[in-house]
């Protein structure tokens, strides 16, 4: 836990992305937007990662000032003990596949986006 980050960042292709789906006026802000990717990687069955070249966008106590997140990813993620950069990577993953949807043509559906697979 001693080494899990304080903030949380982007790579700047996914920046675009955000700033995309930013433009399309579907969700209050970008912290929102990040935290919708990151269910979208978590539904989709993404493993969490590193990430590399993620620039500095929050820091962790305003993405998750009530550590609902912190707790939660345990939960999900029994063999991660830092649980901020499984965030990062989680959200940086979901923010690629809606990319390539959006880069693909394909339509944002929230919807779509959201829909339970079971495996």
């Amino acid at each position: 836990m001693a080494n899990d980050k304080k903030t949380i960042g982007m790579t700047s292709k996914n920046k675009g992305v955000m700033e995309q789906m930013e433009s399309m006026g579907l969700f209050k802000d970008q912290m929102d937007i990040a935290k919708f990717a990151m269910s979208v990687a978590i539904n989709s069955g993404v493993l969490p990662g590193n990430v590399e070249g993620a620039e500095t966008v929050w820091n962790v106590g305003s993405f998750d000032p009530e550590g609902k997140l912190k707790d939660l990813i345990p939960l999900i993620f029994p063999e991660t003990s830092e649980q901020y950069r499984t965030v990062e990577s989680l959200l940086n993953a979901g923010l690629e596949i809606i990319g390539k949807k959006i880069a693909h043509g394909e339509q944002f559906d929230l919807v779509e986006m959201m829909k339970i697979r079971i495996a």
